[in-house]
Order: C-alpha cells, then structure tokens, then sequence
C-alpha cells in the first residue's frame, strides 16, 4: 500500500456522517488490523459532516499519516428539514447541502488533507432522478479536481461487485443496504478496504 503508514507513527482516521455510524468504526478497525496497518479510528457525533470540513478549512490540525472520511446518504439529505441550515429551500436542500460541503471540501483539499467521501446506500432508482444525479456528479467532479480526494461506492450492489462477487442478497438489493449492524459493518470493512489500497 502506499499510505507510508508505519508502526511507530499509526494511520489516524477521521470518520464523520450523516448518519449514525453504528458498527462502522468497529469494522473499519478491524479490517485495517487485519491487513497490518495500526490506525486511530475517531468517529464524530452524528452529522458532523460540514461542520467537521469547516474545522478543518479554517485551519484544523493537519496529522502526518491520516484520512479524513465523510460518509454521505444522499437521502437524508434530501428529506430532513427540520436539520436544515437557515436558508436553505426543501426543493433544493439536497443541492445546498451537498454544496456548501464541497465548497468547504475545496479549502480543505488545497490544504493537503487526504479526503474520503463515502456515497452510501444510493439505490438504482434514486440514480435516475436528476437532483440524486446532478449530486452525484457534483460529488465526482470534486475527485477530478483533487488528487487527494476518493469517491468510494457503498451501496450494496458496489460491495457485492467488488468485496463480495459471490454474494447473491447483496446484488438482489438494488443499491440500497438496509440501515442495520450488518450493513454497517459492511460499510466498515468496505471502507478499510479502500484504505488500505490508498
């Protein structure tokens, strides 16, 4: 792998959500173990996420060997006003948030930070609708624009296809992962998996 991650000096990872994470942490750890990389894991509290890129464009600490991870549904997003920042309007919440993230993400790229957004549990039909799209691809422009950014799948049809090929449920599912300690986990040790390979 190419992390430089050494015994002396662990990999600290940084994981924030919008969502709660549940087991996530515990997998990703796990994994990361399992393939010898020693890692800090720090989840944050729940939704977290702008508010985590915002420490950090205004100057957060900046660790030697780290990754910073924002796990994203997109649908929660998309549905939950009553989180909602002040002026943001419900038919556009989606594009606001994700937005006002990548507008912050930008800073923090051009600071040196190694960024991980996780897109989880996107299913095929919420693919077809343009303001999932039209997220989407703002999210994947983000990673052409900065070498140190990842755009990592997590939706069970990606994890089926590429952790689990023989995995007939997970292809059943269409996309979505239902929201419980096995998907979690799932989410984990995807997610270490594509650490490691960084």
């Amino acid at each position: 792998m190419s992390t430089g991650v050494a015994t002396q000096n662990p990999l600290t990872v940084r994981v924030s959500a919008n969502f709660g994470l549940g087991l996530i942490p515990d997998s990703l750890d796990f994994i990361l173990s399992k393939t010898g990389v020693p890692a800090v894991i720090r989840p944050l509290e729940h939704d977290q996420i702008v508010p985590h890129a915002s420490r950090l464009a205004m100057g957060g600490t900046l660790a030697e060997n780290s990754f910073d991870v924002f796990l994203i549904r997109l649908q929660n997003w998309a549905t939950d006003a009553s989180s909602a920042p002040s002026g943001f309007e419900a038919e556009s919440m989606l594009h606001d948030y994700v937005d006002v993230l990548l507008n912050t993400l930008e800073i923090v790229a051009a600071g040196g930070y190694r960024i991980v957004i996780g897109l989880c549990e996107v299913s095929d039909i919420e693919r077809q609708t343009p303001e999932y799209a039209a997220a989407i691809n703002q999210i994947l422009a983000f990673r052409e624009r900065h070498s140190s950014a990842t755009v990592v799948e997590l939706s069970a049809a990606f994890v089926a296809n590429e952790y689990e090929p023989r995995s007939l449920p997970l292809k059943q599912m269409r996309g979505m992962l239902p929201y419980d300690d096995t998907s979690q986990a799932i989410i984990g040790a995807a997610l270490g998996r594509e650490l490691y390979r960084q």
